[in-house]
């Protein structure tokens, strides 16, 4: 008897020691590798945000430090203007102690004004708050994961605000200094118009 047309027969594989069709077991799929992570979950978040807070903070206090100087400045040169004017009674009087003195004191005074110009007032590099989008958008070039370039972009901050730390610290004691020469220049002044008057005996 043949087999009506258009049908086929399937045959399976013979086990010859059960003495029955054995199937073909289904390919079973590769276990899942667990995500795992270093960080808890919004972690992350937390840590750049108290980052990035903590740079901006960094900045406000370099614009204070600024505003501080500016103020010094402005005392400073109203004190040597008026030493100045006071002085210049030299040229067509007879000189007088106080007018050695206020001559000491313009001097001294345009010089913590010069000194506070240079050192704490000068156009300088300071960080900036955020990275560059060419910068953030290399992460697929490295082949990072997301979570690796995030803490290497909070790497990033912290070198940003060490160096925003290093740079107020920097500006802030020298205009301590200046500040200190300023109120110091009494002492200063009347000791050096000690050791001229000495020297002209």
């Amino acid at each position: 008897m043949r087999p009506c047309a258009g049908t086929f027969l399937q045959i399976a594989p013979y086990d010859s020691a059960m003495n029955q069709p054995t199937s073909t077991p289904a390919p079973s799929a590769a276990p899942t590798p667990p995500t795992t992570t270093r960080f808890e979950d919004g972690e992350l978040d937390w840590i750049e945000k108290a980052a990035l807070e903590n740079l901006k903070q960094r900045i406000t206090t370099a614009d204070t430090i600024a505003k501080e100087a500016k103020e010094t400045l402005t005392v400073l040169l109203a004190l040597a203007g008026g030493s100045w004017a006071y002085s210049i009674k030299l040229l067509d009087e007879s000189a007088t102690r106080a007018m050695l003195a206020a001559l000491l004191s313009g001097v001294w005074f345009t010089f913590l004004a010069m000194a506070l110009v240079v050192l704490c007032m000068l156009v300088v590099k300071i960080p900036i708050t955020y990275n560059e989008p060419a910068g953030l958008l290399q992460r697929q070039k490295h082949s990072a994961t997301y979570e690796d370039w995030r803490e290497g972009e909070l790497e990033n901050i912290q070198s940003r605000i060490d160096d925003a730390k290093k740079r107020n610290n920097k500006i802030a004691s020298r205009l301590n200094w200046i500040r200190a020469g300023a109120a110091a220049a009494p002492l200063l002044v009347g000791a050096a118009l000690s050791l001229l008057l000495y020297l002209q005996r």
